[in-house]
């Protein structure tokens, strides 16, 4: 059966596909795409990130001198809500590896969480790289 395009059945499918992917908690493989900055200052770094829903005891940081592993797992203990048009999810999770250029110093990283909004503050590590080397003559 021959069937008469009509661009704007194909048009409004488009945005269905696109509705469904970025209001689909279950998108890249089971996790959400939660916005994230990597910011610079003189002497830090700073992580913003979006994480509605989560409380502090839902999020893990992980640090070594190179960079941070934030991990954020919901739905476990919650209280089940109904909304009238839609169900917010059970279960959400987020994974983000951030690899930094210069070492941070891990033992006065600073982080917080207000209204969903996650801030890490990382200080870099100032080192000098270059040095004077003295040459010391040899002994015969």
């Amino acid at each position: 059966m021959l069937r008469i395009w009509d661009p704007i059945l194909d048009v409004e499918a488009i945005r269905e596909s696109i509705y469904r992917t970025y209001n689909d908690r279950s998108v890249l493989g089971g996790q959400a795409a939660y916005p994230l900055d990597l910011l610079e200052e003189n002497d830090n770094y700073i992580v913003r990130a979006s994480l509605p829903g989560f409380c502090p005891e839902d999020i893990s940081i992980k640090a070594d001198n190179q960079g941070i592993l934030v991990t954020a797992h919901t739905g476990q203990n919650r209280v089940q809500q109904r909304y009238l048009l839609r169900e917010r999810p059970e279960k959400s999770s987020f994974i983000k590896r951030i690899r930094l250029p210069i070492n941070i110093d891990v033992d006065n990283i600073k982080v917080n969480l207000h209204n969903g909004e996650l801030t890490i503050v990382l200080p870099k590590i100032r080192r000098e790289r270059s040095q004077t080397i003295k040459i010391t003559p040899s002994s015969k």
